[in-house]
């Protein structure tokens, strides 16, 4: 009868780490997509972070359509991995998008898919387009 409880306990303690872990994942997932949002939108301000910005806006947009080519317009491996980790400890994202996902959160609505995808998508092509011209108005002026 001991044992039994013992190995009950071991499982029950088992799960709960997992659990736990799982949540603390998702956590350092969230605080990581969040920071790379807000230095995107933000990040072609200062120009000591220009040429970073300019690095992650490129990478975001070869994912999305460099690997949407493969896994659909708009993909991304963080999210997708974070979704997986939410699915391990029982929650079920009720979109493929990290930002529609937020947004609906925030606002506890479920908002219009087509215009949070849109938005997100102008307002990422028009950063680049800015980071862009920054970038070459920096390389240009200092003669380099």
């Amino acid at each position: 009868m001991r044992r039994k409880l013992e190995n009950s306990s071991k499982r029950f303690l088992k799960s709960n780490m997992s659990r736990l872990t799982y949540i603390l994942l998702n956590s350092l997932l969230h605080i990581f997509h969040l920071t790379m949002i807000f230095f995107c939108l933000f990040g072609w301000i200062f120009s000591e972070t220009r040429l970073a910005h300019f690095g992650l806006v490129l990478l975001i947009l070869g994912s999305w359509f460099g690997l949407g080519l493969f896994f659909g317009f708009g993909y991304c491996p963080i999210t997708d991995l974070q979704w997986r980790v939410k699915r391990e400890y029982g929650e079920m994202p009720s979109t493929e998008y990290y930002v529609k996902y937020m947004i609906d959160k925030i606002t506890g609505r479920d908002n219009n898919p087509k215009i949070v995808n849109n938005m997100t998508t102008y307002v990422l092509l028009g950063l680049a387009v800015i980071s862009t011209i920054l970038n070459l108005m920096g390389i240009f002026l200092s003669g380099e």
